[in-house]
């Protein structure tokens, strides 16, 4: 029996949560089974219900905890980090077996991170930390998609929207629209011979060029770019 007591109050959350936690797991049920060999009550049948149990609380803390996250996220500025800690999460909540029941509620919790937070503030990211961002991003939001799709299969029923393509489609649209003010900028500027500005317009718009590849907006960036540089050059005849 102390020996049952002691396994027994090893289980604990903080347990759960270490990294060599299969390994220490393995031991305390291979105790057990010795254990079982001269107890009555079996020893391994209680403490796998124990880690059962432990591991379910551990699993619905998480999901609160993305909650929290959500809630967290009050600028765009946020979105990596709340990414960073979402997966974190994810990992225990996939851990193991899971419940639809809570499958269900983690899902509708990231779909709401998901839409409300990060779609809607990534443009505000881009626009505050320049295209620079994009890629870790996007790659956080793939380890989210595949945490979530693993989510999924454990659901009833419940569905994902996958995060990481709809940030790029949200990436080329931000391009599109710098490209479009930025040129247009150029064009002012350039028209009241103020070439530096109007230099320093398309200058801005180098790093959002490659970003914008694959948006069906770039023949016409382009036209409007060649009425720009024509404009330019008529001046400049003009003035010699």
């Amino acid at each position: 029996d102390p020996i049952m007591y002691n396994l027994d109050s090893r289980i604990t959350p903080d347990l759960l949560k270490m990294a060599d936690f299969d390994d220490t797991k393995q031991e305390i049920m291979a105790i057990a089974a010795d254990l079982d060999s001269v107890r009555s009550a079996p020893a391994s049948k209680k403490l796998e219900a124990k880690f059962d149990t432990a591991m379910a609380a551990c699993k619905a803390e998480s999901v609160k905890r993305i909650v929290e996250v959500t809630k967290g996220v009050t600028d765009p500025s946020h979105l990596p980090t709340a990414l960073e800690a979402m997966l974190k999460e994810l990992e225990v909540i996939n851990a193991g077996s899971l419940s639809k029941d809570l499958a269900d509620k983690t899902l509708a919790q990231c779909s709401g991170f998901s839409t409300a937070k990060c779609q809607k503030g990534f443009p505000g990211l881009l626009k505050t930390a320049g295209p620079s961002c994009i890629a870790p991003t996007r790659a956080l939001a793939a380890k989210l998609d595949t945490a979530c799709e693993k989510t999924k299969g454990a659901s009833d029923g419940g569905t994902w929207e996958p995060l990481e393509p709809a940030l790029e489609k949200l990436s080329q649209q931000f391009s599109s629209s710098v490209a479009a003010a930025q040129i247009n900028k150029a064009s002012v500027e350039f028209a009241q011979d103020n070439f530096s500005a109007g230099y320093d317009a398309l200058n801005a718009l180098e790093p959002w060029w490659p970003v914008g590849e694959g948006t069906g907006t770039r023949e016409k960036e382009l036209e409007a770019l060649k009425s720009v540089f024509e404009a330019v050059g008529t001046q400049l005849c003009a003035a010699s």
